[in-house]
């Protein structure tokens, strides 16, 4: 045996660091979809936030400097499901925003997770990354409706996200997706007096409040189905 041991030790070595790697990769780096059965997708939960604190600082490229210092404040424990009705990428490190997230997600819930009241609407992104939405109808009214219900019961999600699997996941989303992500709500400030804060979504009575975009440290990401 230990002239086998002493033969082959090389090889012993190799196989056991490979093993390692492997292990390691299937943990924490290789992204697949997760799915969580829920008894509807058109009777999800409302989000849910919880006043927290903490956060973490790092050094990352973000405009010019190339080893800017940010922090990240942690606000609210926060979580959101609802259907996905649009999503944007985000390239670069020109823009503070776009440095730190990499796409925008834009979830529905409540009334607006309805296909009749969504085939109504047509969502899009703008360049300073709000959501923009566009009406189908013209009766006055029934915007006026429309609108209110999106002003409430919609979030865009501008996701950071907390590891390498998190960002491969969030690419994985798509339009119509039914979705449950969790994480912090945050507000992030350079050194350089850049910011970007988030709005928050449910106000001291705990009711839903127009909120629309959300600044959010994702921890975890899974796809509902239905049973």
């Amino acid at each position: 045996m230990k002239k086998f041991l002493k033969k082959n030790i090389g090889f012993i070595i190799f196989y056991i660091v490979l093993i390692v790697i492997i292990i390691v990769y299937m943990k924490y780096f290789r992204a697949v979809k997760k799915y969580e059965i829920v008894d509807s997708l058109n009777d999800l939960p409302y989000p849910t936030q919880i006043a927290t604190t903490g956060g973490f600082s790092q050094k990352m490229a973000t405009g010019t400097n190339i080893n800017e210092k940010i922090k990240v404040s942690y606000l609210y424990e926060f979580e959101v499901w609802g259907k996905v009705v649009n999503t944007q990428d985000y390239y670069g490190f020109a823009n503070f925003a776009d440095a730190i997230s990499k796409r925008d997600i834009t979830v529905v819930y409540g009334p607006l997770n309805d296909d009749e009241v969504l085939k109504n609407i047509t969502f899009s992104s703008t360049a300073s990354r709000a959501v923009y939405y566009s009406f189908k109808v013209r009766d006055v009214a029934t915007v006026r409706k429309l609108k209110g219900m999106a002003d409430l019961y919609l979030s865009n999600i501008h996701a950071i996200h907390s590891n390498y699997k998190i960002e491969k996941l969030l690419q994985m989303v798509k339009v119509n997706d039914y979705i449950r992500m969790k994480g912090y709500l945050v507000n992030v400030d350079s050194e350089s007096g850049g910011y970007w804060h988030s709005k928050i979504p449910i106000n001291g009575k705990g009711e839903l409040q127009s909120h629309e975009c959300q600044v959010m440290y994702v921890t975890e990401l899974v796809w509902l189905k239905e049973k």
